[in-house]
Order: structure tokens, then C-alpha cells, then sequence
């Protein structure tokens, strides 16, 4: 988010394949898709990402061009909803995760806006937006940072429903915009626009904006709390750290292979990924990685959770991992760990005894 006080306002967007967002609106998204009972691994076809990983935002962090591929699959997929307005309008913390948490956390919409503008590219959201300030308003313009017509209504609904529901939960539910203008035509459940924003609203403008009262600046939120911002804003400062794709792939190689029984094999998960077994071998390799090295690695951290935290045999433990006996399993544990599996049963190894 850029700060401007007068005259027109300018966007320069990052390169769309380079910039790379958390999966927020897609979660939300396949949730939806997963409540209708309609397929969403379609929707991923050729991205080299699982939907199974889109609740860790550490490994799921698609490109620009990457969501706006999955979003036109899924509204194509999808019945024909508002369900730009459906996600926007959900629960702040739903909608914006600890981010929500931070923005009440603050004492006041300036200190906010200045929140907003350092975490804005943490929210998945695919509008870039612009804060004016004149004498008598507060404007927040928007521009898409991939423009794609068939996106134009959900992105604003969803950005928009979500800036207005967040001044309502800390400024009251009295609070309403000045004016909204939109850059697509007025959609066929336009009446759910005048009913949510409760203000004149102008369909087909130049770009889309919405103007609040310059008071609101000067209002104070009933939940500030320091403590509270901190820590958010200390998590979300470890999401902006851009991502290395390489460890990325080697988390989703994790998270597709921790828990289930029978392991998956490469082909399985090449499947998943929507690449080939060799592609996605070649690709370990190049993290400096290789499947069965992954894969010990989730069988040793499983092993050593279940030893500690169950009551499990080991004969039973061994099964779980995809091994034949207890002593496989422990061939296999010495070898990975240097300790012996009823020493990790009793506590800690010491490898320095």
C-alpha cells in the first residue's frame, strides 16, 4: 500500500510471475469448492502444487499469475455466487488470519493504515491498494495487479467486504462509506452491494475506490493492545521472507508423505503434483535432495513423535511407518539417528555418551 495526498494516484505493480503471495482467498476458495462436492485438484492442474498444502502458508505461496489461473478455474467451477462478498464478509480473523489480529490490535486507523500498508502483501490479496488523504476524505483506491476481466467483480468484492467489515468490527457497526466506485458493470445481485455498503454506488468508473470521512482518522479502537500487535506482526513478518522454491517443494514432499498409510510412493506424489515421477526427482536433486532421503526424513520424525507420545508397540509403530516388523524399523531408525528406538522410548538420545 502506497501513501499519496494529492493528485492522481500511479501504480507500478511487481512482475506477476515473480511476485509471490500466501494462499488466503485460495483456502478460502476450496473450502468452498470442497463444501459443494466439486473437484479442486483440476483446478491446480499444472502448477506443481497439492491443495492438500494450501493450510500451511510457509510452503503454499503461489505467484500472482498462479492464483489468478487457480480463482478462473474455480469461479468457472463453482454455481454462480457472490462469493467475492461471501469471503469478504466472514469474521475478521477468518478473513485475514493473525493479520486481523494485529489491525484491531492497533489503536487507531491511522496506526492501521500504517500496519497495512507494511503487511499488505501478506494478505493474498491480488488488488494493490493506494491511500489518499484530502481535507474532508480518506480514499482507498485500488488497481489489480494482473488485470483479467472475469476476476474484476470478486477481487473488488472480496477486498472491499473485507476493509469495510474490519472498520466495522473496530469503529462500530454504524460506520459507512462515502461512496464506492467500481471499474466492471453493476452485477445481477447488485441489491447485496446497496445492503452491505449502505452508500451510493457508481458501476463502470475509472478505477475502484472507496471514500470514507476524514473523522475517522481522529476515532480511537476498543481493543488496542501492544503485546498482541507485537506478536502478530512478528509472524507475519516471517511470511514476507521470500520464499525458496526449492525448500518449498521439499516442505510439500513432507507434508504429502507425514500421516499417511500406505506411504506414498514418488510416482504418487509426482501425481499429485501434477508433474512426472523423473521431473519430480530431478527437481529434489537440484535442492540438494533426493525422494528416499525425504522420505526417511518424515519416517524418523514420525517414528521418534510416536515413540514419545504413544503407547503404541513397536511392532505396531513399525506398521504404521510402512515397515514389515519391529526389526526393520529398528535397522532402519539406527541408521538414521545413530539411537536405538527404546532409548528414544526412555528419553532424549545422547549420542555424545
Amino acid at each position: 500500500m502506497r501513501h499519496n495526498t494529492a493528485g492522481r494516484l500511479r501504480s507500478h505493480p511487481p512482475a506477476c510471475d515473480a511476485l509471490v503471495v500466501p494462499p488466503t482467498i485460495l483456502t478460502a476458495v476450496v473450502e468452498i469448492g470442497r463444501r459443494h462436492a466439486i473437484p479442486v485438484a483440476p483446478w491446480f492442474e499444472g502448477l506443481d502444487i497439492d491443495p492438500l498444502v494450501l493450510h500451511d502458508p510457509s510452503s503454499a505461496r503461489l505467484t500472482v499469475r498462479q492464483t489468478v489461473t487457480v480463482l478462473e478455474r474455480a469461479l468457472t467451477a463453482l454455481p454462480a455466487e457472490p462469493w467475492g462478498m461471501r469471503i469478504g464478509t466472514r469474521d475478521i480473523v477468518n478473513s485475514l488470519g493473525v493479520l486481523g489480529v494485529a489491525l484491531t490490535a492497533c489503536g487507531s486507523v491511522t496506526e492501521a493504515i500504517a500496519l497495512g500498508s507494511e503487511l499488505n502483501p501478506a494478505t493474498g490479496s491480488l488488488l494493490d491498494p493506494t491511500l489518499e488523504v484530502s481535507e474532508h476524505h480518506l480514499t482507498l483506491h485500488f488497481e489489480e495487479l494482473e488485470p483479467e476481466p472475469a476476476l474484476a467483480a470478486f477481487l473488488y468484492e472480496q477486498t472491499l467486504c473485507t476493509a469495510l467489515v474490519f472498520l466495522r468490527t473496530v469503529l462500530g457497526a454504524d460506520l459507512n462509506p462515502i461512496s464506492v466506485d467500481l471499474p466492471y458493470p453493476a452485477p445481477c445481485h447488485v441489491e447485496e452491494y446497496h445492503r452491505l455498503f449502505r452508500c451510493p454506488i457508481d458501476f463502470e468508473a475509472d478505477r475502484g475506490r472507496i471514500r470514507f470521512p476524514i473523522s475517522i482518522l481522529e476515532r480511537r479502537f476498543p481493543f488496542a493492545d501492544l503485546s498482541i500487535r507485537a506478536a502478530a506482526v512478528d509472524a507475519y513478518h516471517r511470511l514476507l521472507r521470500a520464499p525458496d522454491p526449492r525448500t518449498d517443494l521439499i516442505r510439500t514432499v513432507e507434508t504429502l508423505l507425514d500421516g499417511r498409510h500406505p506411504a506414498p510412493t514418488a510416482a504418487d506424489i509426482a501425481r499429485r503434483l501434477h508433474m512426472s515421477e523423473r521431473t519430480l526427482r530431478r527437481r529434489l536433486q537440484s535442492a540438494g535432495e533426493s525422494f528416499g532421503t525425504v522420505r526417511d526424513r518424515v519416517r524418523e520424525r514420525r517414528t521418534t513423535r510416536m515413540l514419545r507420545e504413544s503407547t503404541l508397540t513397536v511392532d505396531a509403530i513399525a506398521r504404521e511407518i510402512g515397515f514389515c516388523d519391529a526389526r526393520e524399523l529398528r535397522r532402519a531408525y539406527q541408521r538414521w539417528t545413530g539411537c536405538a528406538l527404546s532409548t528414544v522410548r526412555r528419553g532424549p538420545c545422547d549420542t555424545t555418551a
